[in-house]
């Protein structure tokens, strides 16, 4: 008899065997197939990803996203301790080492099988994602960045905010996140595209070229896009944006009319001539009554006058010089004045501030002395009144 068991956190279904004794020593009941220590073997994997219910995912901080080996799953010595993993040495579980690098599944012991829990959330994370952050520098645990997510937690929010895949890119990055084993990667993939965006070769003296990225053909990948670009209007995001279900025709710049030689006037409207023709009536001729526009009036100018009786030209060098002198001389008079006189109100204004410091003074001065003084008889008249007491 047959009998399918949930294992491992709820993650994998498994089937067991017949009641019998295996030929590896172990032995099996009704419930299934044993080993010598008592542990259920795991024999089938279902679950629609390479590792049954859980997906694997590319994991690297570089460009190339290959390379990394999920140490659980990989029956390859650790570098440190030299020792392989327990899942692998583990006769109940290593069936699943043994389908992580089966050639027959994608990518054949590579990558991260997604079996952490999301501490954000508290769900085994779920999904791939991907990041890319442009820019002129390669930051090499910033700019590329592959690993396992939990897809509520993914950048691209349906209507209401919950994470969705897809990718979203704006005016400083491109995230992406996905549900299939390996979407985060791989040769021919969006991913790849979208990758080559955070080298520095694809990061002009203005920023990255985002048209470049809204020119990409996104029908050929079948994923959600959604351009989020500050700076661009809403009808370019939208234009740039890919739905697989209701695709579009992309963005395109808008054409300019050029000014050629197919330009021609608007043509004016012309009345077709009829019987109710008639021609437009003749100027008047000129006659007696025609007069000359009457030219403009001539400015009344004032008469000249002539000079005073007792005015004297300055014929002489000597008689311009003595004149231009005395006046100099008189302007420089005025100036004087107009200084003394404004020395003279600050020199008030200074004397009045000073005997205002000074009364402040003395009021300080008189109101120390009386306050010392009252103090004093006050002093004087306790010391009556305490010889009173003891007389």
């Amino acid at each position: 008899m047959k009998s399918i068991i949930c294992l491992l956190l709820g993650v994998s279904c498994i089937v067991f065997g017949d009641d019998e004794y295996g030929d590896d020593g172990g032995y099996s009941d009704e419930y299934g197939q044993y080993t010598e220590s008592g542990e259920l073997i795991i024999t089938e994997i279902t679950g629609k990803y390479k590792m049954g219910n859980m997906i694997t995912c590319f994991e690297q901080n570089d460009e190339n996203w290959a390379g990394y080996k999920d140490k659980i799953y990989s029956d390859e010595p650790d570098k440190e301790t030299g020792e392989v993993s327990d899942m692998c040495t583990n006769e109940a579980t290593k069936i699943f080492c043994d389908r992580y690098k089966d050639e027959a599944y994608p990518e054949p012991g590579k990558g991260d099988v997604c079996d952490h829990t999301d501490p954000r959330t508290g769900v085994t994370r779920n999904a791939c994602y991907f990041n890319t952050i442009y820019g002129a520098e390669i930051n090499e645990e910033k700019t590329w960045s592959y690993k396992c997510w939990e897809i509520s937690q993914c950048p691209l929010k349906d209507e209401n905010g919950v994470g969705i895949a897809g990718c979203q890119v704006t005016h400083r990055r491109i995230n992406c996140c996905c549900q299939e084993d390996y979407c985060n990667g791989g040769e021919g993939s969006l991913i790849q595209e979208f990758a080559a965006f955070g080298r520095p070769d694809h990061y002009g003296l203005y920023g990255p070229d985002l048209d470049a990225i809204c020119a990409i053909d996104f029908s050929k990948y079948d994923w959600y896009v959604k351009f989020i670009i500050p700076a661009w209007s809403d009808e370019k995001n939208e234009a740039c944006s890919y739905d697989p279900k209701n695709p579009g025709d992309g963005y395109s710049e808008p054409e300019e009319e050029e000014e050629g030689d197919d330009y021609s006037e608007p043509e004016e409207e012309k009345e077709e001539a009829g019987d109710d023709y008639s021609e437009p009536e003749e100027e008047e001729e000129e006659g007696n009554d025609y007069s000359e526009p009457e030219s403009p009036e001539t400015p009344e100018y004032p008469e000249l006058t002539d000079a005073p009786a007792d005015y004297d030209e300055l014929d002489t060098p000597e008689a311009q010089y003595t004149a231009a002198q005395a006046a100099f001389t008189e302007q420089l008079a005025e100036q004087a004045s107009k200084q003394s006189e404004e020395m003279i109100n600050m020199a008030d204004i200074v004397l009045i501030f000073s005997y205002f410091i000074i009364g402040i003074v003395c009021l300080g001065i008189g109101v120390f002395i009386g306050t010392k003084w009252k103090t004093s008889v006050m002093q004087q008249q306790m010391m009556i009144k305490d010889q009173q007491l003891d007389i």
